[in-house]
């Protein structure tokens, strides 16, 4: 069983909450989180031009395949 925080302790902890609660609220760390997400969600330039291609191959072997049945 635990044992109740003691005043200093508590207030120790409100102190480290209050500081990082003000310091994420800071336009620098808003900023850097922003960028960071940014940077994540964007794909590498070379990956649109490849699933675009691999998106007119199939197309491709689809009209192929299509054509050869005879389905219209």
């Amino acid at each position: 069983m635990k044992r109740p925080l003691k005043e200093y302790e508590i207030r120790r902890l409100l102190h480290r909450a209050w500081s990082r609660r003000r310091l994420a609220a800071s336009p620098s760390v808003r900023n850097a989180l922003q960028l960071n997400l940014n940077r994540e969600l964007e794909e590498p330039r070379g990956e649109a031009v490849k699933y675009f291609f691999a998106a007119l191959i199939l197309q491709g072997l689809l009209y192929l395949v299509y054509s050869r049945l005879g389905i219209s």
